[in-house]
């Protein structure tokens, strides 16, 4: 009889550290898209053009306006950026330009992507 306990035992403590190591490689592989974020946020300062913050994030759905867009990074829909534009001279008719110029940033946060 006691050789089966010590099996279970081997047994739960083998599952206990599967789950484990499981849960700790998807938390490295979450925090590898915030850090992924991070850095990419901080390129974005005023003076960089609209098409640069675009390459790292994208349009959040909802309405958006002209010169004050909401992005979300293309890791992961949750986080988020508010960029304020000055219109790029060579804008004419078309509502945005891929010149403008970024005037202002929010910080990163999270929330739930918009729907339209």
């Amino acid at each position: 009889m006691r050789p089966i306990k010590i099996s279970a035992a081997v047994a739960l403590l083998w599952c206990f550290s599967l789950a484990h190591a499981q849960t700790s490689q998807a938390t490295a592989t979450q925090c590898t898209t915030v850090l992924r974020a991070l850095e990419d946020y901080q390129i974005i300062k005023p003076g960089l053009a609209r098409k640069e913050v675009e390459k790292k994030f994208r349009y959040d759905g909802g309405v958006q306006f002209p010169d004050q867009s909401r992005f979300t990074h293309r890791g992961c829909d949750y986080i988020k950026v508010e960029v304020t534009f000055q219109p790029a001279p060579n804008r004419g008719k078309s509502l945005t330009s891929p010149d403008d110029v970024v005037t202002e940033v929010s910080k990163l946060y999270i929330d739930y992507p918009a729907r339209d």
